[in-house]
């Protein structure tokens, strides 16, 4: 049977997307948070008495807007803040020594999405330079946290906030609220909630509940376009109003470039760059994001060749990757092969330094978790992991790590996304996916509706793109014609009269004035 609209709206409604939250100023309050109090106070207690305050920040997507804001909000408040973001080729993931040897004595230290694992070494530093150390985080914490002045995350296992799931930028927002009431300024904290959206966006946090009213508020807001930095994107890009997937696809990928080829830095300071200085900034960005492109590209085909004959989990350790794309890598991989996967390199002290993905229901920081005996450092959460280890342990470790994904069930590994059904061409109008859009943003925990086209023939097909690497096809599906595009595909394969079927998502094309109902092709367009 093939699904109507009715069928359609139905699914989407039964996904309970407001999970009890009607509306953002639902926000359960800050004070739930353990430690915030602590830590809110002993800030407020830094600028009353003019102390130094530092913060280290991550330097992915969800770090760099933390950055951003916490910067945002001290300028506001008129206070200094002393602020600095590893690079991740020399300084590595975290708060390490080596950060706070630059840093300056006294006062107060906090971060930002930079780990829950601290070291010793960190901490005795820190006591040494007379500095209080305030942990702000979202990462799973392990079964001891870090001895300094407070730990504030939702993932503590004594820490009542209802939230759990939430960005580390978002974590961020709710100790400077805190800091805002110890301290009795007069701010509108909203002000800020378009960083909050995007890195729900680049962190790939659930969007339901509050992350999903903090994404519908924070896209509105970005298209204020206040701020330099989205307005001169919308013009590079053409763009008059950016959508819920251009937050993931446009700016997500620009920020993140700083950090995977250069220094994160670049893209805070573009963020908050003024009309004077954005273009520069951007153009930056620009060229970092291509070059980025560029070298995944080549990577992801040198790792393909070694993931091949690989089951159950797949490991890719090869010594001269660039250390910043290897995340994104693992994903293409882990999606292209079906197996959870991790990428790894050397780095600059002879370890094997690197990243993993997982697929399906699969917990990978649980696997790697389990695994840990022979890792230098590892962290992460159920769908990504950040590692190191010493390149003797690699055949130890990928043994080990194979075995526990092999005791697996094997309905884990399958995909999460599953499509709604087949759909009558007659059901796909452009009614149908305004209504559709009702219910976004889409994304984690609220998948975008896929459809099946399971019969459909070939009238014509063109290779187009730069190398003819797609595949623009005409076909008749019940007797009517409509045009798909076959990505990374070989236009030989797409004879005239052979039929089709495929798996799509609805999406509207306007242009010169029309509007016409698009179907964007998921996956593979397979020859019948």
């Amino acid at each position: 049977m093939k699904l109507t609209k009715d069928e359609i709206l139905k699914k989407l409604h039964s996904r309970n997307l407001n999970n009890g939250y009607s509306k953002l100023a639902d926000i359960p309050h800050y004070s739930l948070l353990k430690d915030i109090d602590k830590g809110a106070k002993r800030i407020a207690d830094a600028i009353r008495n003019k102390e130094s305050i530092k913060l280290c920040a991550d330097y992915d997507g969800d770090g760099i807007l933390s950055c951003a804001t916490a910067i945002s909000f001290f300028q506001d408040i008129g206070y200094p803040l002393e602020w600095t973001i590893p690079n991740r080729f020399t300084e590595g993931y975290g708060i390490s020594p080596k950060i706070i040897d630059r840093l300056s004595r006294e006062g107060v230290l906090f971060t930002l999405d930079n780990g829950i694992v601290v070291s010793e070494n960190v901490i005795e530093k820190c006591n040494k330079k007379n500095i209080d150390l305030i942990i702000c985080d979202h990462h799973t914490p392990g079964p001891t946290l870090p001895n300094c002045y407070a730990v504030i995350n939702p993932k503590r296992k004594d820490c009542e906030y209802p939230l759990k799931e939430i960005s580390g930028c978002f974590v961020g927002w709710l100790l400077f609220c805190a800091i805002k009431h110890e301290l009795q300024f007069d701010i509108d904290m909203k002000r800020y909630l378009d960083f909050v959206a995007l890195s729900t966006i680049t962190d790939m946090m659930p969007l339901v509940g509050i992350n999903r009213h903090l994404v519908l508020y924070g896209l509105k807001l970005i298209n204020t376009m206040n701020r330099p930095f989205f307005r001169e994107i919308a013009v590079e890009k053409n763009i008059n109003k950016f959508t819920y997937d251009d937050l993931g696809w446009i700016l997500g990928p620009l920020l993140n470039a700083a950090g995977r080829m250069e220094d994160a830095s670049l893209a805070v300071e573009a963020l908050l760059a003024n009309e004077k200085e954005i273009s520069k900034q951007l153009r930056e960005l620009i060229e970092l994001n291509k070059l980025r492109k560029s070298m995944q590209n080549d990577m992801i085909e040198r790792a393909r060749k070694v993931a091949l004959d690989q089951k159950y989990f797949i490991i890719v350790a090869l010594d001269d990757l660039h250390e910043g794309i290897v995340g994104i890598v693992a994903a293409r991989i882990a999606e292209d092969m079906g197996f959870p996967t991790i990428v790894l390199t050397l780095d600059e002290n002879g370890l094997l330094k690197g990243s993993g993905r997982s697929i399906g229901t699969i917990n990978i920081y649980d696997l790697i978790h389990e695994n840990k005996t022979f890792l230098e450092k590892s962290g992460g959460h159920a769908g990504a992991c950040g590692l190191s280890l010493n390149p003797e342990n690699l055949e130890k470790f990928t043994k080990a790590i194979k075995d526990s994904a092999s005791k697996l069930d094997a309905d884990q590994f399958l995909p999460i996304k599953e499509s709604f059904g087949e759909l009558s061409l007659k059901e796909a109008t452009i009614e149908l996916f305004y209504q559709i859009e009702e219910f976004a943003p889409f994304g984690e925990k609220n998948p975008l509706p896929i459809f099946e086209c399971k019969k459909a023939m070939i009238r014509n097909s063109k290779a187009v793109g730069p190398d003819s690497n797609h595949v623009r096809l005409l076909l008749n599906w019940e007797d009517q014609d409509i045009y798909i595009m076959a990505f990374n595909s070989d236009v030989t394969k797409y004879l005239s009269g052979a039929f089709v079927s495929f798996n799509f998502s609805l999406n509207l094309n306007e242009w010169n004035g029309n509007t016409t109902l698009q179907f964007m092709p998921v996956g593979e367009v397979r020859v019948l």
